[in-house]
């Protein structure tokens, strides 16, 4: 059970000496065929079984870490690399942004993140390792795309402001930088104790990004026009 959970773990992680400091805990009990894990409030959730404990374990580490990073702000978005800059798109989870991103990854992008967008102070989005885990045919199967591209901050050319729509078609309007602002404090994690650091950070990061705001319908649609709009916009003549 041990090695199940130690694979929910982010790559990077290490263990401590024996006394190394006080940290956050997350418990998992087996008794009776039951599993059981109890976060770092104490609250105890029953769970189907180690898959389930899983992704509990990897959900509460992102809001531990989310909250605990002073110099970095994590967003719940999308994220792939073109060309030295990065795709944003912001969205909850089980909100569509890993098919999206699939999409993407199919159309040529470089996969930077399924969960998280996380800016550094110089508005530039660092690489979030965790693997894009997809749900299968029967809704329980997982697959795994291991980020292999790009390791270092990237700036944002691009930041798409979208939501699934059966039979909508991709014909989204130019949206403005503060409504690109407004998005990613929506899907901010923890960031509204620090809302005036992190709204001075998004402005940075947006300051010569596009914002394309519409609903959804086809990913591998979507993407082409996505990947066409950044690149038009990192042409020489897409800058005038």
């Amino acid at each position: 059970m041990l090695r199940a959970l130690l694979r929910a773990v982010p790559t990077g992680w290490g263990v401590l000496p024996s006394g190394g400091g006080d940290g956050w805990r997350f418990e998992v009990r087996r008794a009776s065929g039951r599993l059981t894990t109890v976060d770092g409030a104490g609250v105890e959730t029953e769970r189907c079984d180690i898959q389930a404990a899983q992704r509990a374990l990897r959900e509460e580490l992102r809001r531990y870490v989310g909250f605990h990073t002073p110099e970095l702000f994590f967003i719940h978005a999308g994220v792939v690399a073109c060309r030295n800059s990065v795709i944003v798109m912001p969205g909850h989870s089980f909100a569509g942004k890993s098919t999206l991103v699939r999409a993407l990854l199919s159309a040529g992008a470089e996969f930077y993140s399924d969960e998280y967008a996380i800016f550094n102070r110089d508005g530039h989005v660092i690489q979030y390792r965790e693997p894009l885990i997809a749900r299968g045919p029967n809704g329980r199967e997982e697959t795994e795309i291991v980020a292999e591209g790009p390791d270092r901050p990237l700036p944002v050319s691009l930041v798409a402001v979208t939501s699934y729509r059966d039979g909508a078609k991709w014909a989204p309007r130019e949206g403005s930088a503060a409504e690109g602002v407004i998005a990613l404090m929506e899907h901010a994690s923890r960031a509204r104790p620090r809302a005036a650091e992190a709204i001075a950070t998004f402005k940075l990061a947006l300051r010569d990004a596009t914002v394309l705001v519409g609903e959804r319908g086809d990913a591998d649609e979507t993407a082409a026009a996505l990947l066409e709009a950044a690149e038009s916009r990192l042409r020489p003549e897409g800058r005038a």
